[in-house]
């Protein structure tokens, strides 16, 4: 047994390594390909490609999903067609609906027990967007009182679990660490969530694009901690899903990259803008979304410093270690953060 997984562990090199090798082999073709030279006589810019020999243009430099053809779990031939059809549903999740104060302030606190309740049992990051995105359709679209939000959250999670993780979540554990809920409670909500979503469980979230995103840019292991830590933050506030989720995804790994110290062409180049289809002064609302968000964040987080038990749930659980305190390395880049929103406004 130990020979099997050192063989493994082996092979999982081997192939991490030829993927970041040919991957860093086709980002440099494809930025001979697209060399920018501007003539000084008429400012005009001109695209002159340069010739490059055969065995560096053996790669499509249209997809960049090659990398994980020699993972047959990872299904990259599939990849472009599986996020073109999630683009497609996007619209049938964006929702304008206003709840009221009292709904509002309690609508955050169910958002930061479904990210304790995820971090603690250890379930996917998928499933806590995932069960965001039934919480906001059902609140959308049910009658309910406030009594009831607990109950519609932790039915929310039972549907994403069954969605999003190997094994579900057993319906009395829900019913463990909901107060005020049981088994038949969470069974009717079922069948009223699933009616509100007329049974289309399959959801394009933040996160998918997210991930999507920072494959695509090659980030490392901390600018895709720190586009988690905004993604979650994200969540809490209302008015993330009054657009598509992808061009908040794109300006998530946008604003992660800047934080990081990225120039802005470095945070969203050409490669971006091709593979995702979006400019960046099309996601230039979505920035500041997400800027004016992190701001609020920061502000909340110096404000209630010596009370840990008034900050949000994402500010401890990405101030672990496995995290590499990455929300402390967010607050600490607050002055870039500032001047970005400054210069977008």
């Amino acid at each position: 047994m130990a020979d099997i997984d050192v063989q493994r562990a082996e092979r999982r090199r081997r192939v991490f390594t030829e993927q970041e090798s040919r991957r860093n082999r086709k980002q440099e073709v494809y930025d001979a390909i697209h060399a920018v030279s501007i003539k000084q006589d008429n400012l005009q810019i001109i695209r002159e490609p340069i010739v490059c020999n055969e065995e560096a243009m053996d790669w499509e430099p249209t997809e960049p999903d090659f990398d994980d053809n020699d993972d047959p779990d990872m299904c990259g031939e599939y990849c472009k067609e599986i996020f073109r059809n999630e683009k497609k549903r996007e619209d049938t999740w964006v929702l304008s609906t206003r709840l009221s104060d009292k709904k509002t302030k309690l609508r955050v606190s169910c958002i930061d027990w479904l990210t304790e309740v995820c971090t603690t049992w250890k379930l996917a990051t998928d499933t806590l967007f995932v069960a965001v995105l039934y919480l906001e359709k059902a609140l959308s679209s049910l009658d309910y009182t406030l009594d009831d939000m607990q109950a519609i959250s932790g039915t929310c999670l039972f549907l994403a679990a069954k969605m999003e993780e190997v094994q579900a979540i057993p319906i009395r554990d829900i019913v463990e660490i909901a107060p005020g809920t049981s088994v038949p409670i969470i069974k009717a909500y079922e069948k009223q969530i699933l009616t509100a979503l007329n049974y289309q469980m399959v959801t394009p979230h933040l996160m998918l694009f997210v991930r999507r995103f920072n494959s695509i840019a090659g980030a490392d292991l901390e600018t895709h901690n720190l586009s988690k830590y905004l993604a979650t933050l994200v969540l809490r506030h209302q008015g993330h899903c009054s657009g598509l989720q992808s061009v908040l995804g794109a300006a998530v790994c946008f604003m992660a990259r800047r934080i990081m110290g990225k120039t802005e062409l470095e945070a969203w180049p050409i490669r971006q803008t091709t593979y995702s289809r979006y400019t960046l002064e099309e996601i230039k609302t979505a920035v500041y979304f997400v800027s004016h968000t992190l701001s609020n964040a920061n502000r909340h987080a110096e404000l209630h410093r010596n009370n840990p038990n008034k900050l949000p749930t994402a500010y401890n659980v990405f101030n672990q270690r496995k995290f590499h305190h990455i929300r402390a390395l967010a607050t600490m880049k607050t002055g870039l953060h500032f001047c970005y929103t400054i210069y977008l406004d």
